[in-house]
């Protein structure tokens, strides 16, 4: 199901969009609970932090919210009622001074990891658009891109998808799409791009996973920066 999420978002498009977003670089921070900045990053920049957290039961919790960054949304993937992992991403604007983010989990994790990227040329009045979660999807080793609808130019699709198991996430885009990042650390986490021109629904398309495993994922479109 398609919504929009509170924040930073917006359901009306910009009628002077500009180029579309650019990626500039992402960080593994592999097994443990801080976030380091990734290369080449600049005050005004678009920053994620992907974050997802394991647990050897159904009660995952996740990273809290680091201060000064908002979470963008969150999702779940568990297998049966012995496994759970939880996926969040949380965003914010560069500023001056930005170094490594501390990641707190709270709920007695015992495995997570978490990815950092920055994107440049965004609206960073209104960052992302179109925003579609899906929880605890049964095991798959082919797994269906959302599409989502898009509400003006140069939009960039992100669909970045987790497992509990990570030998289930070495991934392969589909056709056109570029991955960003793909581990298996702890927990799978991949996340794929594609810019697209035009508004509307954004093509179909699958990731295609070494293994296969349940899974869930979130997808949203990134904003130009006005013209």
């Amino acid at each position: 199901m398609s919504h929009f999420a509170s924040g930073m978002i917006s359901a009306v498009s910009n009628l002077s969009d500009g180029p579309a977003p650019t990626f500039v670089s992402a960080s593994a921070n592999g097994y443990g609970t801080s976030a380091s900045m990734p290369s080449g990053w600049s005050v005004g920049d678009l920053l994620m932090i992907f974050a997802t957290g394991y647990k050897l039961d159904t009660s995952c919790t996740g990273h809290n919210t680091p201060a000064g960054w908002t979470e963008l949304g969150n999702w779940t993937n568990k297998y049966s009622t012995l496994y759970m992992s939880r996926t969040k991403v949380f965003y914010r604007i560069a500023q001056s001074g930005d170094s490594t983010v501390s990641l707190s989990v709270p709920g007695g994790e015992t495995g997570y990891n978490s990815i950092m990227m920055a994107f440049r040329g965004v609206n960073t009045a209104s960052p992302f658009e179109a925003m579609e979660t899906l929880n605890n999807q049964s095991a798959a080793a082919t797994i269906p891109y959302a599409q989502i609808t898009t509400l003006g130019i140069n939009r960039v699709a992100v669909q970045a998808i987790s497992s509990w198991n990570p030998g289930g996430v070495y991934s392969t885009p589909y056709a056109g799409w570029t991955e960003l990042f793909d581990t298996q650390n702890a927990i799978g986490t991949a996340v794929d791009m594609r810019t697209f021109a035009s508004a509307g629904l954004t093509s179909a398309g699958s990731q295609t996973r070494t293994g296969s495993y349940d899974w869930g994922r979130m997808a949203f479109a990134i904003k130009p920066a006005p013209a």
